[in-house]
């Protein structure tokens, strides 16, 4: 009986320990974690042999293992509930494409912003294509490609998406390649994209204003600048007229003076009853 733990509780009482052996747990740091420890209530004046010894070190070395790939999950837990946290704070969408099969997640917030719920997107790179506006889909395919490439850091381009109701919003896609093959290829790509619709339309009506300003400048004559004023407005709504008329109260009628129109529709210039409008649209035009 060792002397140093004779007066230990469980030798001197219940269970009536003989035998201890035990194996430190070291990390690959050289960090003691713990002990693995075998006890016996039979004395072992021989020990443990080389065989029980060597089974005893490989189930401590498999306990380390598990406590780091314990602390590896935990951390990721943690770095994923930050990470959730910080798209739900975010007006941002993250995008994550596995370049090789096509492949791509697409946040809640992502497709939010084209007024999907989540889970509604495709998860695939030609739905994402698909929703890019025709004139816009060349100069992004030219800018990726260039990045894939290795020709550009990062892919950064301003372009319009199709939302769910058929309407075209404006976002900023910005990415990177995160992760290549040993010869080159990208595998994977992370980005994100910012809704940036309203900047966009303060843009456009700063222009408006000014391309306005500057046609009417040196015309004097009223039906001239009115005519001008329409056909800029039509424009810049991207519609298919734009007029300027006035309510006669007395006859009941909307006199269109002055109207712009794309060929495929005739003019609507003239004198129209306004109950052709109906009472919701006259209301709108008093307001």
């Amino acid at each position: 009986l060792d002397p140093r733990f004779a007066d230990s509780l469980f030798v001197a009482g219940h269970p009536h320990i003989r035998f201890y052996a035990g194996m430190p747990l070291v990390d690959a740091d050289g960090h003691l974690l713990g002990v693995l420890g075998v006890l016996d209530t039979a004395p072992r004046p021989e020990g443990l042999s080389p065989v029980q010894l060597r089974a005893l070190e490989t189930l401590a070395e498999q306990v380390v293992t598990q406590l780091r790939l314990r602390r590896e999950i935990s951390r990721r837990e943690i770095a994923q509930e930050r990470l959730a946290l910080a798209l739900d704070s975010t007006e941002d969408g993250l995008w994550d494409w596995n370049v090789a099969t096509g492949d791509v997640w697409f946040s809640d917030q992502w497709q939010r912003i084209l007024g999907l719920t989540p889970g509604e997107m495709p998860p695939r790179i030609e739905a994402w294509q698909k929703r890019v506006h025709p004139d816009d889909l060349p100069e992004l395919k030219a800018a990726l490609h260039e990045h894939l490439g290795g020709l550009r850091e990062m892919f950064e381009r301003e372009h319009r998406l199709r939302t769910k109701d058929g309407r075209w919003r404006w976002v900023l896609s910005r990415g990177k390649v995160v992760a290549w093959s040993d010869d080159g290829r990208p595998l994977r790509a992370l980005g994100t994209h910012r809704d940036i619709e309203a900047r966009k339309r303060r843009e456009a009506e700063r222009l408006f204003a000014f391309r306005l300003n500057d046609a009417l400048r040196s015309v004097n004559d009223a039906h001239r600048r009115m005519e001008i004023a329409t056909g800029l407005l039509r424009e810049q709504l991207d519609v298919a007229h734009a007029g300027f008329g006035e309510i006669d109260e007395a006859r009941q009628l909307l006199v269109v003076q002055r109207d712009s129109h794309d060929a495929r529709f005739p003019s609507v210039t003239g004198s129209w009853p306004l109950a052709v409008f109906g009472p919701d649209l006259i209301r709108e035009i008093r307001a």
